[in-house]
C-alpha cells in the first residue's frame, strides 16, 4: 500500500503531468461552464 502512494506522489510531482493534473482538478468547473454556455445559446 505504501509503494502505491510513492508511485502516485512521483506521478503528481512529475512536471510532464502538471497541466493534466491541473485540468483534472478543474474538470467539474470546466464542464459546468460549458453547460451554462450551451444553455445560454439555447435561450
Amino acid at each position: 500500500m505504501m509503494a502505491r502512494k510513492k508511485v502516485e506522489r512521483k506521478v503528481t510531482e512529475d512536471p510532464r503531468y502538471h497541466n493534466t493534473w491541473k485540468l483534472l482538478k478543474k474538470y467539474r468547473d470546466v464542464v459546468w461552464s460549458l453547460e451554462l454556455s450551451v444553455q445560454q445559446v439555447r435561450t
